[in-house]
């Protein structure tokens, strides 16, 4: 009785086998040429000096790849004292991932504020004076310069501090 049993088992068992490498093959998840990229994410903290829309990332890019698009978004700034301010900026955040990789620009109506790496805004930036209920824009540029290696799903959150002071009127 167990050689009429052999060959039914020895079947069942290369049957298995079959459905269980169609199964895979079937439900594999297909290889996908789209390079998978750095992610950043700035969200801006103003004193109560000023004022900025949103508490919310203004700048959220998931696909940052070594030499591809910038991330761009721009950050709208408004004065709220009575009296001029100067503004400074700088970047705070929790690693240093991509402090060396990523490349930024701050501008505001043409005028470059800070320019370099994320390392490098971890320090505080130019001034920007803003008049007494003047509102000016901020724009940030983030990109990652061709042949920059070790960046692929990567991610940073920094968080763009922002300092006011008021200028004081000269004395005469």
């Amino acid at each position: 009785m167990s050689s009429a049993i052999a060959p039914i088992r020895t079947a069942g068992i290369a049957t298995g086998l079959a459905l269980a490498a169609l199964l895979v093959l079937t439900f594999r998840v297909p290889a996908s040429s789209e390079l998978l990229g750095a992610g950043l994410r700035i969200t801006a903290m103003a004193p109560g000096e000023l004022h900025v829309p949103s508490s919310d990332a203004f700048l959220k890019m998931g696909k940052l790849t070594p030499g591809g698009e910038p991330a761009q978004a721009s950050l709208p700034l408004r004065n709220v004292t009575s009296g001029p301010v100067d503004v400074r900026v700088r970047a705070q955040m929790a690693t240093h991932e991509l402090d060396r990789a990523v490349r930024v620009e701050l501008r505001s109506d043409g005028q470059k504020i800070a320019s370099g790496t994320l390392a490098d805004l971890r320090h505080w930036t130019r001034s920007l004076r803003l008049e007494r209920a003047d509102e000016r824009t901020l724009r940030v540029r983030a990109w990652i310069p061709a042949g920059t290696d070790n960046t692929i799903g990567r991610r940073v959150a920094a968080q763009l501090e922002l300092d006011a002071k008021l200028v004081k009127p000269e004395r005469r």
